[in-house]
């Protein structure tokens, strides 16, 4: 009902965060959730049921054969346009397939913040990259490099392809056939992500804290 004001907000929000530092806008992370929909599976076959007749009876009327009930093609419209989700699908959701939505996130790497997010039918990941880093880069002010990261899941050469010839983008930056750590081959290794250094100390210091525990082990 108001997507484009909340959208709006989004990205006023996202300029205000990199204004004060909380978003660096040079590594960025995409991953993707599957989320069930308001729907049922037998309400969206029902739904999708009711679309094949529609569609036979505008071929048979084009086609002029059989005798078409107006009655009960606008009772199928009436029922269609009441559909409480009419454009979900199928997607492979906790093991088994339901009714659902992929929903696409762009997060900064400094602070963990989300840059833009996507509400998407799509249930394949590979096909969700490249829009994903195009939406990062246009909510973040066109930077003049982008890294952007993503596991093996969003595996699609044409996208990995089409981000290297966006010039904001550096060649070494996605990481699509490989994780963040590792190159695909005939491709410059990808630098790590980098590390906040309060976060080296916190974990110098959850082990030291150990260092009692275990010496009373040893000495059993």
């Amino acid at each position: 009902m108001h997507s484009v004001a909340v959208t709006n907000a989004g990205a006023a929000l996202v300029r205000f965060a990199r204004s004060c530092g909380l978003i660096r806008g040079e590594w960025i992370v995409i991953d993707g959730s599957k989320f069930r929909a308001v729907a049922n599976g037998d309400s969206v076959r029902d739904r999708d049921a009711l679309r094949r007749y529609l569609d036979g009876m505008e071929q048979g009327d084009a086609e002029q054969q059989g005798t078409i009930d107006p009655s009960a093609v606008q009772a199928a419209i009436e029922k269609l346009r009441k559909h409480p989700e009419p454009e979900v699908g199928f997607m492979r959701i906790a093991g088994g397939v339901s009714p659902g939505y992929n929903v696409q996130t762009a997060v900064d790497a400094e602070h963990a913040l989300l840059v833009t997010h996507a509400v998407t039918l799509d249930a394949a990941d590979p096909r969700c990259l490249l829009p994903m880093a195009e939406a990062a880069s246009q909510a973040l002010g066109r930077p003049a490099t982008l890294n952007v990261v993503a596991d093996t899941g969003y595996s699609n050469g044409e996208h990995a392809s089409c981000c290297e010839e966006i010039p904001i983008y550096q060649p070494s930056a996605v990481s699509t056939r490989t994780d963040c750590s590792t190159a695909a081959p005939g491709r410059e290794r990808h630098p790590p992500l980098p590390r906040r250094q309060d976060a080296d100390e916190e974990a110098t210091e959850s082990t030291d804290a150990l260092d009692p525990i275990r010496s009373r082990h040893q000495g059993l």
